[in-house]
């Protein structure tokens, strides 16, 4: 997996996840080395905006597995 990336691919793959399709699982990888408009941003700065976009979705944190270069979040739909 990729060390680095970007906060726009994060949302733009959150983007393709039907919504609201509840006990629905999903796993997301998020590289430790994160841009948003170009700029290096922090990790709570990057998992905020990528939670809220979750979130709207009906989507809620399950987890996590540490990974090399990053980590893989898990989410099930609950609504």
């Amino acid at each position: 997996m990729r060390s680095s990336g970007t906060v726009e691919e994060l949302l733009s793959e959150i983007g393709k996840v039907p919504a609201h399709d509840v006990g629905k699982r999903w796993e997301l990888w998020v590289p430790e080395l994160l841009r948003l408009r170009g700029a290096r941003v922090g990790d709570d700065i990057a998992m905020a905006i990528v939670l809220d976009a979750l979130l709207a979705k009906g989507f809620y944190p399950d987890g996590f597995t540490e990974g090399e270069g990053g980590r893989t979040y898990r989410y099930v739909c609950e609504e």
